[in-house]
């Protein structure tokens, strides 16, 4: 779930001086280390639950009480790293990454809890805002790679999280376990941003950064990326739970549809590319909201794991195009690639993280978790649906210049 900066052609491959190797592996692993430890609570979230005795909507105020200080963390690093520099909260970002990830280890009651997700949250939001334009200036003749790779090392973290979570899970280890296991690896990703050789920013002559707002076209893919970021993180949110409490299988079943959300959704990032030399970002986000439409109703349908864990494989394929995607179309229709709107349509995005779990829970709660899931194919039919109209308006709207005088 990250943005994308605009591919630089004026820039040598690497600048002097600047620590390129080093701040692209810490890049690497500050990717890996969000999916974790972002996904490790909901991996134990029967057990937490339990422990602390929450219902589904308490459950689902975790995950979107982290998303929100993500959020509002994005936001700000966003505007003020330009005067301040990328260093000073990268590395703030990772050591609130690991208090977060230790908090939530030894939490004693649910506020505790929530606090330690909301500092893991902000310090995650940090990073979302500003390893991927670092990525981009570090390897600007070759950035469409270069953020490639940063991007699969968060469907990698994805998966890694539920394998071992779901394995240390069925043995009877603690919950607090399959959390504090991902320390070491925020602390080293801190310790590798700690560095004065980072390169020069980059800014774009004559870049607008309010133009855009008054476009409908932003406004409509605004929507999308709300949509999008939802169905992605509700899905991860409560698939384990779903496997668990509906089905009643293990924890390591539960894992295993999260595991392969997540190599597919890997496979399909990496795919993209070659799919958009046959078709256009719109199609192909269109096709996949659909798919994807169809997927996420059979996986809420399932009623034996092994049908829940296909429709979970295919469900990952298709929502893995719609972050990066979604950004390049608002580059393409909007003919802007400024760091404004590509921030605002991040922090959409994220809000979608934030308030589908908390909807799926109220839902769950209200009538259940199953019952509830069914929001996760409206979403996804709704998304085409935005695009499908953005596309009749951008044809209007490109008509209408072409005919004038």
């Amino acid at each position: 779930m990250s943005q994308p900066a605009a591919v630089r052609h004026d820039s040598p491959t690497e600048q002097p001086g600047v620590a390129t190797r080093r701040l692209e592996v810490a890049g690497w692993l500050a990717m890996f280390v969000y999916a974790a430890s972002t996904q490790a609570p909901a991996m134990c979230l029967p057990q937490i639950g339990s422990e602390f005795g929450l219902n589904f909507a308490g459950q689902g105020a975790i995950a979107s009480l982290r998303t929100s200080a993500l959020l509002v963390a994005l936001l700000v690093a966003g505007a003020f790293a330009g005067r301040l520099g990328k260093a000073p909260f990268l590395v703030a970002g990772l050591a609130l990454v690991a208090v977060g990830i230790g908090g939530t280890t030894v939490a004693l009651g649910y506020a505790m809890l929530l606090a330690a997700q909301i500092i893991l949250g902000a310090g995650n939001g940090m990073m979302e805002a500003l390893v991927n334009p670092l990525v981009a200036e570090l390897r600007p003749r070759d950035a469409a790679r270069a953020l490639n790779v940063t991007h699969a090392l968060f469907p990698v973290g994805l998966v890694c999280c539920a394998l071992l979570s779901g394995e240390l899970l069925d043995r009877d280890v603690p919950w607090r376990a399959t959390v504090i296991v991902w320390l070491p690896i925020a602390v080293l990703s801190c310790l590798m941003f700690a560095t004065r050789r980072y390169p020069q920013p980059h800014v774009a002559p004559g870049s607008s950064t309010t133009a855009f707002l008054r476009r409908k076209a932003f406004w409509g893919l605004t929507v999308a990326m709300v949509l999008a970021g939802g169905t992605e993180v509700g899905l991860t949110t409560w698939a384990p739970s779903f496997l668990e409490r509906e089905l009643g299988a293990s924890a390591r079943s539960g894992a295993m549809a999260i595991i392969l959300f997540g190599v597919a959704m890997a496979v399909g990032r990496f795919g993209s590319g070659a799919i958009l030399r046959r078709m256009t970002p719109i199609t192909l986000t269109v096709v996949s909201a659909v798919l994807g439409a169809a997927a996420l109703f059979g996986f809420g349908q399932a009623r034996d794991p092994r049908v829940a864990w296909a429709f979970a494989g295919v469900g990952g394929l298709a929502v893995a195009c719609f972050w990066p995607t979604l950004l390049a179309i608002a580059t393409e229709v909007l003919d802007d690639t400024s760091t404004a709107m590509l921030a605002l349509l991040a922090a959409a995005g994220i809000f979608g993280c934030a308030l589908f779990p908390w909807l799926l829970g109220l839902l769950g709660d209200a009538f259940s978790l199953r019952a509830g899931l069914v929001l996760l194919p409206v979403a996804m039919l709704a998304l085409a649906g935005v695009l499908m109209v953005l596309l009749v308006v951008e044809a209007r709207r490109a008509r209408g210049q072409s005919s004038a005088p």
